[in-house]
Parts: C-alpha cells; sequence; structure tokens
C-alpha cells in the first residue's frame, strides 16, 4: 500500500495527470503492483510494464506459461 499511497500520487502529480506508460523492475512486485494501480485507476489507459531479468522466477514462469499455451 506505500506505493500505492506515495509512489504512484508523486508519478502522477510530477507528470501532471500525462503518465501514459509506468515501466518497473518486478522484484516483489510492490511498486509495480501498488504504483499500477493508482495509476491504472487515474487513467485506465496507462501501460504498466513489468520488467524482470532472464534467470529469473517471473522470467522462467512467462516463458513455461507462454510454452504451453502454444500446445
Amino acid at each position: 500500500m506505500a506505493h500505492y499511497a506515495s509512489t504512484g500520487p508523486e508519478i502522477w502529480n510530477d507528470t501532471e495527470g500525462l503518465a501514459t506508460h509506468f515501466v518497473c523492475g518486478m522484484g516483489t512486485c510492490g511498486t509495480l503492483s501498488g504504483t499500477g494501480r493508482y495509476l491504472k485507476e487515474q487513467n485506465a489507459m496507462v501501460r504498466v510494464i513489468g520488467v524482470d531479468p532472464q534467470g529469473s522466477i517471473f522470467h522462467d514462469l512467462c516463458r513455461r506459461l507462454s510454452t504451453s499455451s502454444k500446445a
């Protein structure tokens, strides 16, 4: 909730409500989910993009899910 209450509003205010994308390292997903949630509530068109390095748990999970959906 910290990023929802602080980071999200800070980004929204600093961009004067013109933020269109939010790119964030996934880590524990607290920043991504809290900030992303706040920004999406302000403008549903905001794109929230999580990035994570190859070899991480998220990268491997997404790769497995992507491969299994093609079967």
